[in-house]
Parts: C-alpha cells; sequence; structure tokens
C-alpha cells in the first residue's frame, strides 16, 4: 500500500493551524479534568468519546463508504463495556479502540493488529516530543512565510513572543504573590486557576496531541519552501525585535515581583490588611522553580548563535538584567522554602528541591558567563550536566535518612522548646537507617528525668516502631542479595546496641 502524504503543518497558515489544535486540545483538558475530578465511570466512557471526536475533527478522513463504517463500529463496540462498568480491563479496550480508529481514519495500514493496538497505545506517551517538534516545525513555516505576509501580520507577529511570555509570568507569579494577586483581583484584570489544574490541564492537553495531530507515516517528502536552512530572520518570532520587547515587559514584571518580595519577605515591610505573612512566604517555591526554567529557556534561545544577543548590545545588557533578576527570584524561593522546613520540616522533597535551587543559580552563572565570554552551547550544557552528575553522586552516597531525622529532632520542640513538634509519623517512615539518630534522641529523654515527653502517646508510639524495626532489619539482611555496605553497617550497630537500646518506660 503506498503511504499517504500529509502535509505538517498547513503551510498557508501554520500559526492559525497551531492555534487552533492547541485550543482544542487545552479545552479537551479541562473538559477532561472537570469530568473526572468526581469520579470515573461513565466519565471515561465521555472523556474518550471526546478524544474520538477530536480525532475525526482535525485529522484528514482518508476511508470512507464500507471502511468508515467497520472504523465506527469498532469504536462503538470498544467504548461500550465503558457503559456497563470501568474498570481496568474496559479502559484498556476503550483506549485500544481510540488508538485504532484514530489510525484507520487517517488511511494507516492496519494489517497486523496487535502491533496497531500496541502503537495506538504508546500514542500518548509521545506527546511532549511531538508536540516539541510541530512547535518548531511551526515556527519554521512561519519564518520562511514572512516574505508574504502583510505589515499588519507581521507587527502582531513580532509582539506574540513577548505577549505569550508576559502572560504566563504573569500567571506564575499570581500563584506565588498574594498581594498581586489582590492587586490583579481588585483590577479585575485576570482570573486564573489554582496552579495544580492548570498542570493538569496541560498535560492531557499535551497526551491527546498525538491524536488531535495525527502524523501519517509517509514516504520521502520535498522540504518547505524557506525551510532548508532553518535560519530564523532577525524579524521572526525570536528575532531581535521580539525578543527585545519581552525582555522589556518581562523585565519589569519581575522587577515588580522581585521588589515584593525584597519589600515583603527580606524587608518585613507591613502587609495589606487580610494578607498575613506566612500566606505571603509559603505560597510558590515551586512555582518559582518553572518560572526560572521558563525564563532561562528563552535566555537560551536569545543567546543561541546567531541570535538576538549577538546582534544588539541593548538586548545583551537585558538579558544580564533578567538573568540578575532570576537569580534574586531564585534566592527568595530558596527563603521560601527555609520557611517551609522550619514550619513543617525537612523531608526528601524539600531537600531535592534545595539541591535543585543551587544547581539553578549554576546554570544562571553559566548563562552568564556564555553571554559575556561568547562560550558555545556545548560548553554550557556539558558543565550543568557535570554538575547535575556530582548533585546526583552526592545524593546517592549521603544517608538522607539519617540526615532528615537528625534534622527534624534536633530543630523539633522537643528538643528546643520551639518550632514545630515532631513529626514521629514521619520519623517512622524513614525506616531503619534512622534508628541511630532516634536512639540517640530517646537516650537523651531518658537521661532528662526533669522533661519528661511531652506527647506520651508519640514517644510510646515511636519506641514500639524503633524495637520493631530492629527485629526484623537483621533478619532481612540473611540474603546475600540484600547486602549493601550502609545496611551492613547498621546491622553491626544494631548488634552491639539493641538489648541496650529496647526502652519500655
Amino acid at each position: 500500500m503506498t503511504h499517504i502524504r500529509f502535509r505538517l503543518p498547513s503551510a498557508a497558515f501554520p500559526l492559525r493551524w497551531l492555534a487552533i489544535r492547541l485550543a482544542a486540545a487545552l479545552a479537551f483538558g479541562v473538559a477532561a479534568d472537570w469530568l473526572m475530578v468526581r469520579g470515573m465511570n461513565l466519565s471515561v466512557l465521555v472523556v474518550l468519546a471526546l478524544v474520538a471526536t477530536l480525532v475525526a475533527v482535525f485529522n484528514p478522513v482518508r476511508i470512507g463508504g464500507q471502511r468508515l463504517l467497520l472504523a465506527v463500529a469498532g469504536l462503538a463496540v470498544s467504548l461500550a463495556p465503558l457503559a456497563v462498568d470501568a474498570n481496568e480491563v474496559s479502559v484498556l479496550l476503550a483506549m485500544v479502540g481510540v488508538g485504532v480508529f484514530a489510525l484507520a481514519l487517517t488511511g494507516q495500514p492496519l494489517r497486523y493488529w496487535p502491533l496497531a493496538g500496541g502503537r495506538a497505545l504508546l500514542l500518548p506517551l509521545a506527546g511532549p516530543v511531538r508536540l516539541l517538534i510541530d512547535l518548531l516545525r511551526v515556527m519554521r513555516l512561519a519564518t520562511a512565510r514572512r516574505g508574504s505576509r502583510t505589515p499588519r501580520a507581521g507587527r502582531l507577529a513580532g509582539w506574540l513572543v513577548p505577549v505569550l511570555l508576559l502572560a504566563v509570568f504573569l500567571v506564575l507569579f499570581n500563584m506565588v504573590n498574594p498581594v498581586l494577586e489582590r492587586w490583579l483581583g481588585l483590577l479585575a484584570l485576570i482570573r486564573v486557576p489554582d496552579i495544580e489544574r492548570f498542570m493538569v490541564w496541560s498535560a492531557l492537553a499535551v497526551l491527546v496531541w498525538p491524536l488531535v495531530h495525527l502524523r501519517v507515516r509517509r514516504t520521502a517528502q520535498a522540504p518547505a519552501r524557506g525551510a532548508a536552512t532553518g535560519a530564523v530572520h532577525p524579524s521572526g518570532y525570536f528575532g531581535t525585535v521580539p525578543v527585545l520587547r519581552a525582555l522589556v515587559l518581562c523585565n519589569g514584571l519581575f522587577a515588580l515581583q522581585t521588589g515584593m518580595d525584597v519589600a515583603y519577605l527580606w524587608g518585613g515591610l507591613a502587609l495589606p490588611p487580610g494578607v498575613t505573612y506566612a500566606a505571603y512566604a509559603h505560597r510558590g517555591a515551586y512555582a518559582l522553580i518553572l518560572t526560572v526554567l521558563i525564563a532561562a529557556a528563552f535566555i537560551l534561545v536569545a543567546a543561541r548563535p546567531g541570535g538576538a544577543v549577538s546582534q544588539s548590545r541593548l538586548v545583551r545588557t537585558l538579558v544580564l538584567l533578567w538573568i540578575g533578576q532570576n537569580l534574586a527570584l531564585t534566592l527568595s524561593a530558596i527563603l521560601r522554602l527555609k520557611i517551609y522546613i522550619e514550619v513543617y520540616q525537612l523531608t526528601y522533597w524539600r531537600i531535592a528541591a534545595a539541591v535543585w535551587f543551587v544547581l539553578v543559580i549554576f546554570g544562571l552563572l553559566s548563562v552568564v558567563v556564555l553571554v559575556v565570554r561568547g562560550k558555545p552551547l556545548v560548553w554550557l550544557v556539558n558543565r550543568n550536566a557535570a554538575a547535575f552528575a556530582v548533585a546526583m553522586l552526592a545524593g546517592s552516597l549521603a544517608n538522607l535518612p539519617a540526615l532528615t531525622a537528625h534534622y527534624n529532632i534536633t530543630h523539633s520542640r522537643e528538643v528546643t522548646g520551639k518550632g514545630p513538634a515532631l513529626d514521629v509519623a514521619y520519623l517512622v517512615s524513614l525506616g531503619p537507617q534512622a534508628i541511630p539518630v532516634i536512639d540517640e534522641y530517646l537516650g537523651r529523654i531518658e537521661l532528662d528525668l526533669a522533661r519528661p515527653p511531652a506527647d506520651r502517646n508519640s514517644y510510646e508510639h515511636l519506641v514500639e516502631s524503633r524495637n520493631r524495626t530492629a527485629v526484623w532489619f537483621p533478619a532481612s539482611m540473611t540474603d546475600w542479595r540484600r547486602w549493601s555496605l550502609r545496611d551492613a553497617h547498621l546491622a553491626r550497630y544494631l548488634a552491639g546496641t539493641r538489648e541496650a537500646k529496647v526502652l519500655t518506660r
């Protein structure tokens, strides 16, 4: 069978092609979230029916007559069990049915049904890569058409990237800054959903993208006009003028956020009525990570060889200013994380966030060297990859359960007389490696007879959990396949101290 040629994307109006499909994918994400947030039974049937509808609307129908009727009938049969019960088997069958329907509708060969079903199941997993590839192709085609744009279209295109960036950062800052959120609410300028919901919608949109735009296997095809070199014209979407506009707008917004952090978070300025210091400080440490990553990605695009940074000294200055503001934003995020830990104690995720912030600072400083010294992109990638490898190596060698337990105990209210109460349930969940630290804490309580445990039940639960773990852990070491140097050291510790540490008050 001869493969069908399918133009990707529409060479006539690539941005319109992309905008319509992205809007449809995001609308699907919102609808799917609303349908399944209260339960997953009949809602699964409706969601998969919506996916099949998107396939039929946004992909070319390459079959007709009897084959089209068979495809629709097969889809109906695969969805029917969901009306009876949405269990693992019926959901899997329906997902395969929708995927095979999509492949059949676009005229792709289905001679080997098992392979077609497997490919149908894997389609959503390719969403992130497919979307990135399609975005790059759209930008290339749109740039290739710049000579045929009307003056008005050219002016609008030059504002596309700056306005999108400003909107994204405004949404993110709205999530992390209750004062800014109040201002925007009073002005009725913007109303945004929770960042968690927005991320769910985006994830669903990415997963469904390979079905919104189903790429058909095709024979060799001549490249689109003007797309052979992939060069970006200075007046393109990431040319000097759009990048300059984006830097001016985003530097202004970042300056507002940085100034508010300096005033409220660092300087102790009185907050508006109804906004507490805790509410300001405890919001958005993780959302700020996403903010800095998006900013860093844009900076790298602007600083690529032949990009806007190399063509304009003003752009270079604004890029360096924005990097400085991102560094300040990262320091604010570190302070927010510090307050998290002081209020809610240390966890693995908070350790990971702290390490990530250090890597972000290293990456931003590396970008400064790249911009100032004109280093190649491979230099930046290699050094940041090395820093990440060092962080991973250090994390693999560190005894994180013991470190976490030691921090939480030594900074708890039971030990210092202030701060958060010790979370015994989380302390126990850290596992056997926390036993030596727990023993030190229990021994301190035993010696301090004048200050008995404030919470007798928590203390007894901790003693019981410690003793139970001390019994089963050495027994688990009898199999050589479970041996490790750290566990062997702990086993020797328990063998020498188990009787002395069995505490029963």
